[in-house]
């Protein structure tokens, strides 16, 4: 694992082949340089979430999870929408068509297993 002060530098490391003689492939770890945030617009709830994705590329955003509660053995969208970005730092803000969302970290749930009540795995792994 290494860790680069620049993106030039990063950029030198994955476009490296071979060191000292020795064969190498670098590639970017998946979650350690992008992060999660969460947008609560009600503007959204009827809006896909591949149109929210293609909307926001260019603000750097990779994938969108809207929330969804359950209520009467029911699924129902929330105005909340779980935001990853492709980089290690949360926007403040985020503009969404005419309107500016500020976005807020993230936190899941903690991983409970069920079997044990214990945290930090699921019951299957138990």
């Amino acid at each position: 694992l290494l860790q680069c002060t620049s993106e030039a530098d990063c950029e030198r490391i994955l476009n490296t082949q071979e060191m000292h003689g020795i064969k190498i492939s670098a590639t970017l770890h998946r979650t350690l340089n992008t992060c999660r945030g969460v947008v609560s617009l009600a503007e959204l709830i009827d809006v896909p979430s591949e149109e929210i994705l293609e909307n926001l590329k260019s603000q750097k955003v990779i994938d969108v999870r809207k929330i969804k509660i359950r209520k009467n053995n029911e699924y129902i969208t929330t105005r909340n929408t779980i935001l990853t970005f492709d980089c290690p730092t949360l926007p403040e803000r985020l503009k969404v068509g005419y309107l500016t969302a500020e976005v807020r970290p993230y936190i899941p749930n903690p991983l409970r297993c069920f079997k044990c009540n214990r945290f930090g795995h699921p019951s299957d792994a138990c």
